[in-house]
């Protein structure tokens, strides 16, 4: 069974693949307007910190990633996932139930379900087509499938990081070789 919640003229596996435009753009500003300033900034003084430490991307600053792109980026998953969730419980009972009803409940988004006695999966997909996350209820319920937009403003970065990370390990070298030469001391 597959339940559509809009209207679009692609199918949900172009977006999947980034076949759209409108996802490669609406995934460039959305990653443009989540790597701020004030966020490289705080990239820089983690990569900073981090290489002082010796550890490269330390847990402090992929919670701060993660967080960045929580708040800015990934889309808003889980209500359409509890939605489902429960759609997929009653589908087994009520399949009419759940096709009254799943199109009110997904705000936008679309699902392609399929229920049988022995098991329910189901694939959610955004407005735009991007395949969002999974379920199977034999493979441990819920998967999220990371976007695009995710994909390229995690990329975008631990490139900043990288950046910032090497930037600091030399500034190290530097001063640890000047330290070293002038400790140097030759006697005849």
């Amino acid at each position: 069974m597959q339940i559509n919640c809009f209207t679009s003229l692609a199918s949900p596996r172009q977006g999947a693949r980034g076949n759209m435009p409108r996802i490669r753009k609406k995934t460039d500003q959305t990653v443009k307007n989540a790597i701020t300033d004030g966020f490289i900034r705080q990239i820089q003084t983690h990569a900073q910190r981090d290489a002082q430490k010796g550890v490269y991307m330390d847990q402090s600053y992929l919670r701060l990633q993660h967080s960045q792109m929580k708040r800015w980026v990934s889309p808003d998953r889980s209500g359409a996932m509890a939605h489902v969730t429960v759609q997929l419980h009653q589908a087994a009972s009520q399949p009419s139930y759940l096709e009254a009803l799943l199109d009110h409940l997904l705000g936008g988004c679309s699902a392609k379900i399929h229920s049988a006695p022995d098991g329910q999966t189901a694939e959610l997909y955004s407005p735009d087509g991007e395949n969002l996350a999974s379920y199977n209820s034999h493979g441990g319920g819920w998967t999220v499938i990371q976007t695009q937009a995710e994909h390229q403003f995690q990329s975008a970065a631990a490139a900043v990081y990288l950046r910032a990370f090497r930037a600091a390990r030399a500034e190290m070298k530097t001063a640890a070789a000047a330290a070293s030469a002038s400790s140097i001391n030759i006697q005849a």
